[in-house]
């Protein structure tokens, strides 16, 4: 059986850049697979494309999130082909696959959760023309969504190095209620007593944050306000961000620090004064003398209503285009929103759109007729050159945008309902239904 993995080509909008580098880095679950396919099969998996799919038996394809499936619906639909019309049998893995109804056609398998033994299983039931057994498995044709399927957990990290990289941990202690990584995969850190392991991310929870040097530090505070921070799960108290900026400007080192800050708009109930009262806090907490200086660097994403989460019901804000909102109200000609004796404040310039907002939600809300949205605006040429508002005025107009962006009910009937995780549904509702309580929506 000869196995390929399939490069995905990019469907960017705008832009000149026509090559795009594949940086399998980036693939950790990917390589993880193929590793145990090469390691159970041996045999060597190749990194193809679409000019020799053909070639291949079975094909694996990497999801990572939202943006990917617009490049799988783009990679074969603009060749007119689909997982039907190519030789080889398609599965579909990774971090990004959730609800797949908008991208059925695309493949043969969909596998949820881990992925490493499952699909030694899968390919044993191809080799011998078996119908498979897994239940974090759907496979086009046999399966619907009147079952219900399971994203596939582990207790144990990857137990092999992969290119120079091991995993140290899975998923996160914390839940806060948008965050689908942590309701979709359950916390694991059976390497936590090892010193040597490599880690994935420089990024420290905020209360964890110890800013002793100066170099740059990465955190999240995912809400602008206490009260918003406390209601979504994240009690980061305004004193608290206080404190840790004060402590950067005491290093008493004439270096800069650089702190770059995660942080979430948007959400239900949230104003626009909110963020005046941000700069607000930030600003308290520049001493009056001159001390080490800091930058601070706040990293801003609008809520997504993530499948599978506390927070998968709420309201989302696909109206406002963030990006022109934070650089035209708050960021000056000279690229910073304030500046005081110690700290430089900056809201960084790569927020999504309401564009690329609406891509995320109609993947996680959509349904099967929702893919041929997808598909026609991914083959339209013209519909590329437009501007944000004008798509968003195409989109509104042709599409049922409410579906997208309204407030669902805790019992109402949804496109992704067909899955659970570790966590049952039944107890994440519960606590769904206490979140919009909080919220008072």
């Amino acid at each position: 059986m000869k196995i390929g993995a399939l490069i995905l080509e990019h469907y960017k909008e705008r832009g000149t850049f026509k090559k795009h580098y594949f940086d399998k880095s980036k693939y950790y679950g990917l390589r993880m697979v193929i590793d145990s396919v090469e390691r159970n099969y041996n045999t060597s998996v190749d990194y193809i494309s679409m000019k020799n799919i053909n070639e291949y038996d079975v094909v694996l394809v990497s999801l990572t999130s939202a943006t990917d499936v617009w490049n799988l619906i783009y990679t074969f639909s603009h060749y007119g082909l689909d997982a039907s019309k190519v030789k080889p049998k398609i599965i579909i893995g990774g971090a990004g696959v959730i609800n797949i109804k908008t991208y059925l056609n695309f493949g043969d398998f969909f596998v949820w959760g881990r992925g490493e033994k499952t699909i030694v299983k899968l390919l044993d039931y191809i080799e011998n023309n078996k119908k498979h057994k897994c239940n974090n498995v759907f496979e086009r044709g046999l399966n619907d969504f009147n079952e219900t399927f399971y994203i596939n957990q582990t207790d144990n990290v990857y137990p092999h190095e992969v290119n120079g990289w091991k995993e140290e941990a899975i998923g996160c202690k914390k839940k806060c209620h948008f965050c689908q990584y942590t309701y979709s995969r359950k916390y694991t850190n059976s390497r936590a007593d090892e010193q040597n392991y490599s880690t994935a991310s420089e990024e420290h929870t905020f209360e964890n944050l110890e800013i002793n040097d100066n170099r740059v530090y990465v955190s999240a505070i995912d809400g602008f306000t206490e009260r918003l921070r406390k209601i979504i799960n994240k009690p980061i108290k305004d004193k608290q961000i206080i404190k840790k900026l004060q402590k950067a400007q005491g290093l008493g080192t004439e270096t800069r620090v650089s702190l770059k800050l995660f942080n979430i708009c948007g959400y239900p109930t949230e104003t626009k004064k909110s963020y005046k009262k941000f700069i607000n806090l930030i600003q308290s907490a520049d001493y009056k003398k001159k001390m080490t200086p800091l930058s601070l660097h706040i990293l801003i994403t609008p809520f997504s209503a993530e499948p599978l989460t506390p927070a998968q019901y709420l309201p989302m804000d696909l109206e406002t285009n963030y990006r022109k909102y934070f650089q035209s109200k708050f960021v000056g000609e000279n690229g910073y929103v304030w500046k005081g004796n110690n700290i430089t404040l900056y809201f960084m310039k790569y927020i999504n759109s309401n564009w690329a907002h609406f891509q995320r939600a109609i993947v996680n809300r959509g349904g099967i007729e929702d893919g041929k949205i997808i598909e026609a605006i991914v083959n339209n040429k013209s519909f590329k050159n437009l501007s944000v508002p004008e798509k968003m005025y195409n989109i509104k107009k042709q599409t049922d945008f409410k579906k997208y962006k309204k407030k669902y009910n805790v019992d109402e009937d949804n496109e992704w309902g067909y899955l659970e995780s570790y966590i049952s549904n039944k107890k994440i509702d519960k606590m769904a239904q206490k979140l919009h309580n909080k919220l008072g929506i």
